[in-house]
Formats: C-alpha cells, sequence, structure tokens
C-alpha cells in the first residue's frame, strides 16, 4: 500500500527503527536465552515492525478500510495459530529418535510445510477469508481487458 501511493519513506525509516532496536535485543536475549533467546529478538522486532507499520498505516484510513484490515488480521491469526500448531504436531511425529535424521528433516519439512498451507487454507476457508475465495474465482481473461 505504501508503495503503491508513493509513501516509501514510512517502511523504510520504521523498519530501519526496528533493525536498530533488533541489534541490541538481540545481545540481551542471546546472553539470556541462547539460541532461543536469538529466535525471540528475532521475532520481537519483526512483529514490532509490523504493528507500528499497521498502525501508521491506520491512521489514514477510513473506518470502512480500517475493519476490514482488522477482520483479515483476525482471520489470519487464528488461521496462522491453528495451522501452526497442525505442523508443529505432524512435523513431531518424524522424529524418531534422541536426534532428527536427514530424511526426518526432510519429511517433518515437506508434510509439515504441506500441513500447515493446507489448515491455514482451510480455517481461512471457513472463516470467509475474501482473499483466498477470491484465488478460487474464474475470470473471464476476455472480461479483464479493455
Amino acid at each position: 500500500s505504501f508503495y503503491a501511493e508513493r509513501k516509501m519513506w514510512p517502511p523504510v525509516i520504521i523498519g530501519t527503527l526496528a533493525a536498530g532496536m533488533a541489534v541490541p535485543l538481540s545481545l540481551l536475549l542471546v546472553n539470556l536465552g541462547g539460541v532461543r533467546g536469538l529466535v525471540w529478538a528475532s521475532v520481537s522486532s519483526m512483529a514490532a515492525y509490523t504493528m507500528v507499520l499497521t498502525f501508521y498505516w491506520f491512521r489514514d484510513r477510513e473506518t470502512e478500510n480500517r475493519s476490514a484490515l482488522l477482520w483479515g488480521l483476525v482471520r489470519s491469526v487464528v488461521a496462522g495459530a491453528a495451522a501452526a500448531g497442525a505442523g508443529w504436531w505432524v512435523a513431531n511425529l518424524f522424529q524418531t529418535g534422541a536426534s532428527w535424521t536427514v530424511v526426518d528433516a526432510l519429511a517433518a519439512c515437506v508434510v509439515g510445510g504441506a500441513t500447515v498451507a493446507l489448515v491455514f487454507a482451510a480455517v481461512a476457508w471457513m472463516m470467509g477469508s475474501e482473499e483466498l475465495r477470491s484465488l478460487w474465482t474464474r475470470r473471464d481473461p476476455k472480461a479483464e481487458r479493455p
């Protein structure tokens, strides 16, 4: 939206601030939690970037656009949580011992990834995702030409 409206600086500035926040946060959380700390620092800085950019986008929008985006976010969060849980569960079925073999990891990635995609699509579809439904709507190529 920002780039389509030729407002390129807000995402650049907000992204730079988020990246600047990520460095000290990463150092702190790596010292506190090792690799898991680094993961949380990365996720936190990306979440902060996304939230600040979203709130910045909201300030110039009409109420109708805001509610459509909020409902879309709710659908995405619910579908994403269901998909992540299902993918995690399926991927863990492939772990046969204390450590993963290459075959286990590859199978978990492929089957877990497919599970994530299918569960996300199913939940989003059941929640009435207009974006997902538009992918399945057949369009007449001749009707789109001027």
